[in-house]
């Protein structure tokens, strides 16, 4: 391995988030990079720190990617410099995600995120529609980027396992629900049916909106658009997207019986 020092082009490009900027993903978090998934996307190089890879595991991960892509060994020092801190192993992957395909049938559930602004956020819906078999996610009017590092950590890597498409604008995200028979429902705070008592038979798409303001405007003058609510018992106007999101995969997961809870 070609050892590499801070100041290259390839370290000084981490540091100013340029990968990031240019659509790549940059994987730090040693989970993540254990995944089949990861190993086996669009990878470009990788960075590696062997006095911090200790483990037989890590070791064995470490092998799989140098003989999969150009990697590059950089000392503790630069490693600590680039890193992003959380559940790091010594290695720093810079990939691309495959394009992911997707199945709608009959009596799917789709998840659109519109304008969503905050990383975290975007990681748990990620998390929780891997966890209720949610098969595609869609944003659209995005404020926030789906590669940023911290979605990928907050995912825990299921954006290498969910499929999502991005469309630029709800005129697009419209025309791709209409022609695939698409029921489209607003979550909103103050209108509609509970969703404990919502009807989501047929194909299903449940609209949430940004932290701060909610769904863009242009969804509600969307012919025949339904709506749901998730009761609140406080003053608080409503809850967090991710966890409003959460709510509602899994109750239109086990009410379309495409999650069991047997084991519950």
């Amino acid at each position: 391995m070609q050892n590499i020092g801070i100041g290259h082009e390839i370290i000084k490009n981490l540091r100013h988030g340029n990968y990031t900027k240019d659509g790549f993903l940059v994987v730090d978090d040693f989970f993540t990079l254990s995944l089949p998934q990861c190993l086996n996307s669009k990878l470009q190089f990788c960075l590696i720190c062997e006095e911090l890879i200790t483990s037989e595991v890590a070791k064995r991960i470490m092998q799989s990617y140098m003989e999969k892509c150009t990697c590059y060994s950089i000392s503790q020092k630069v490693f600590e410099v680039v890193a992003s801190k959380q559940n790091c192993v010594g290695m720093i992957l810079v990939t691309e995600l495959e394009k992911q395909n997707f199945n709608l049938d009959k009596e799917n559930f789709v998840l659109v995120c519109d304008g969503l602004e905050n990383p975290g956020n975007i990681g748990t819906i990620f998390r929780t529609a891997d966890a209720s078999s949610v098969p595609l996610i869609i944003f659209t009017n995005m404020c926030a980027k789906i590669n940023d590092p911290k979605v990928i950590h907050a995912s825990r890597g299921t954006i290498f396992t969910v499929p999502f498409i991005e469309l630029p604008t709800v005129v697009d995200c419209v025309k791709f629900l209409k022609e695939k028979n698409f029921r489209i429902v607003i979550c909103e705070p103050e209108q509609g049916k509970c969703y404990k008592n919502f009807d989501y038979s047929k194909s299903l798409a449940v609209v949430v909106g940004s932290e701060r303001y909610g769904v863009d405007v242009s969804w509600f003058s969307v012919p025949n658009v339904e709506f749901l609510c998730i009761p609140m018992q406080s003053k608080v106007g409503s809850l967090n997207v991710g966890v409003a999101s959460s709510l509602i995969m899994y109750e239109a997961q086990i009410a379309k019986n495409k999650i069991g809870i047997k084991n519950c």
